[in-house]
């Protein structure tokens, strides 16, 4: 035989055998494993020098284990209908735990690992007490998606909580939706900066389509093709107003970007490592090219840098020219064979 007993100082109920309860008191395992506890329960186990007996109150008796557990939810219930209006206690004492008088799991050996306690819901008691019909169950709340999931019906009877599936169906409905809005919104963007750019460009009065330049051979990579295209616009308006409208169709967000933009289609790095600004060091220099007024006007074509200074945008010209040595991988191949020659000198 097994009884549902409420221990009176805590308020808590639990399935134990017949032969551990006496004169309205109950012995209680020492045991501080929980599968241990469940075992001596299943198994009506003799009560042992070293148990504690504490209060309780019998509020239901059943032949079987599985019948108790059965109706264990229940008799929570029921116990607190019957007890909380005439209990004085503070109610901070009647939440209180007691060391291992657990809420024994029915499930599996994996599931004890866990101490888990028998929550009872504080239920307002009304006028008609007595004649009032015990209330259902509540259907057991499943913990969210990835954290462990109970066999049994443990259900917190204090919560009001919704299935686990539940969550698990609108997280991923919710993930569905929201890249689908992040993908919108990228295409608004990049539609938004098209539209912007064709309305800037049909509002200053120039052209709208991008020129076919293949003829001029761009990025230049060498000195000998920077040369040779600096005299064909030169001498040749159409080529200079040809790659002077290509050039203003880069874009970029402000001035610096606009003339990077600009010099890295006009120029490949390796061909920029040979030239500099002023044509120190017996290098090439940009300054007295004409090809230098194609990018200023250039620059200026786009609407983030139209008042853009002559010396702003040289000055950004420079400095890109100058910092070609530290692209494509250029500065990491130096500190390299810096490493190796400080190496080499130790040894």
């Amino acid at each position: 035989m097994f009884h549902i007993v409420e221990f009176r100082e805590s308020s808590e109920v639990e399935v134990v055998p017949d032969s551990w309860v006496k004169n309205n008191s109950c012995l209680w395992p020492s045991y501080k494993s929980v599968g241990r506890i469940r075992q001596a329960i299943c198994r009506q186990e003799i009560p042992g020098d070293s148990w504690k007996s504490f209060e309780i109150r019998v509020l239901c008796t059943e032949v079987t284990y599985q019948d108790a557990r059965a109706k264990l939810p229940r008799a929570a219930v029921t116990s607190d209908l019957q007890s909380d209006e005439n209990d004085d206690r503070p109610a901070y004492f009647k939440r209180k735990n007691r060391g291992s008088k657990m809420f024994i799991s029915s499930g599996s050996e994996d599931e004890l690992e866990s101490p888990i306690f028998r929550k009872r819901r504080n239920v307002e008691v009304g006028a008609s007490e007595s004649s009032a019909p015990i209330p259902a169950a509540p259907s057991v709340p499943q913990p969210p998606p990835k954290i462990f999931r109970s066999t049994d019906s443990r259900e917190n009877i204090g919560q009001q909580t919704r299935p686990a599936s539940n969550f698990g169906m609108v997280d991923s409905d919710t993930s569905a939706i929201l890249r689908e809005i992040l993908v919108s919104l990228e295409t608004l963007k990049e539609q938004q900066k098209f539209l912007l750019a064709h309305v800037l460009k049909l509002g200053s009065g120039g052209p709208t389509n991008i020129p076919d330049v293949t003829d001029l051979g761009l990025p230049l990579a060498s000195i000998q093709e920077l040369k040779d295209l600096d005299e064909q616009i030169r001498v040749r308006p159409e080529q200079k107003n040809k790659l002077t409208t290509y050039l203003g169709f880069t874009g970029g967000v402000n001035t610096k970007e606009t003339v990077w933009r600009a010099m890295s289609t006009l120029l490949t790095n390796s061909l920029a490592k040979e030239i500099n600004w002023s044509g120190a060091n017996r290098k090439l220099a940009f300054k007295s090219l004409s090809i230098k007024g194609v990018v200023l006007n250039a620059v200026r074509k786009c609407p983030h840098a139209r008042d853009a200074t002559d010396k702003e945008v040289e000055q950004y010209i420079a400095r890109w020219l100058q910092l070609a040595p530290d692209r494509d991988g250029g500065r990491k191949e130096r500190a390299k064979s810096a490493a190796s020659n400080t190496s080499f000198e130790r040894e």
